[in-house]
């Protein structure tokens, strides 16, 4: 079975793909000329509370350097080169971002033509990242009650879970009737109980990338814990960028899970 995506999802698509890029998380790169002193560089960046600096030569910066590196001599005589798949353009789309980052722990960022900008693991803690996370996730969660709704009646899915998890659906359907808000009963259902029901079967787990129903329950746990800390406004912690990058990797799979999974299970609605 597929489902057309409508036109907000494709905006929605086009936004997780396109719509946040390099230049709404970089920070200005300090840099310092070849020459300079690296005891009075190394001090200074200690002042500013900085890791990295640009090194220039010749009004450019060529290459990087690290503060703990800066003994004594130059600047000059500690400089790094900066491999190519750590420069990104200012127009580097998020994905890409996460990606790149993950292998190289920083980025620098071009403009016209020169290093300007630095993108550092502090940077994915900005509110254009998580945002883009967010809707991620939640653009994930909507494909999954969907694709249940399509596929299953409710009597079929209901045998999958416990009469608790059941239950508590149950309330929160009663508790959104009494306020006006129509919701059918997957709607309520938590997102770890929606994924356990729609990755019983290998067909789905395979065409997601899931090894086993146990590997699906950790990936779903890890969203589930990443989409908590970013509703409640908390720090990412480094545990998250694996789930952040997995998600980067299998932008196209997630994008193409909401317009609807192809087939019918074993619950599906038609007589």
């Amino acid at each position: 079975m597929y489902r057309k995506p409508n036109v907000n999802e494709l905006q929605l698509h086009r936004f997780i793909r396109q719509g946040i890029t390099a230049e709404s998380l970089a920070e200005p790169l300090v840099s310092f000329d070849s020459e300079r002193d690296a005891g009075e560089v190394r001090l200074e960046l200690r002042e500013r509370d900085f890791d990295i600096a640009g090194i220039r030569q010749a009004g450019v910066v060529t290459g990087e350097v690290r503060r703990e590196d800066l003994i004594n001599g130059r600047c000059g005589d500690w400089i790094r080169e900066i491999p190519d798949e750590a420069i990104v353009s200012s127009y580097a789309p998020v994905p890409e971002l996460l990606t790149r980052i993950e292998r190289h722990g920083h980025l620098f960022v071009l403009a016209l033509g020169s290093i300007a900008g630095i993108i550092t693991y502090a940077d994915l803690q900005k509110a254009p990242v998580r945002m883009w996370l967010f809707g991620l996730i939640t653009m994930i969660e909507q494909s999954i009650t969907e694709s249940i709704r399509l596929r299953y009646r409710e009597e079929y899915w209901r045998s999958m879970l416990s009469p608790t998890r059941v239950g508590r659906a149950e309330e929160l359907q009663q508790e959104r009737r009494r306020r006006n808000e129509s919701r059918d009963l997957v709607d309520c259902l938590q997102f770890g109980d929606k994924a356990w029901i729609l990755f019983k079967e290998k067909e789905i787990r395979d065409q997601v990338g899931f090894t086993s129903r146990r590997v699906a329950r950790q990936r779903v746990a890890s969203l589930e814990k990443l989409r908590n800390r970013l509703a409640h406004a908390q720090d990412m912690v480094t545990e998250d960028l694996e789930t952040i990058v997995r998600l980067a990797l299998g932008l196209d799979t997630v994008l193409e899970m909401i317009s609807g999974l192809e087939g019918r299970g074993q619950g599906d609605i038609a007589q």
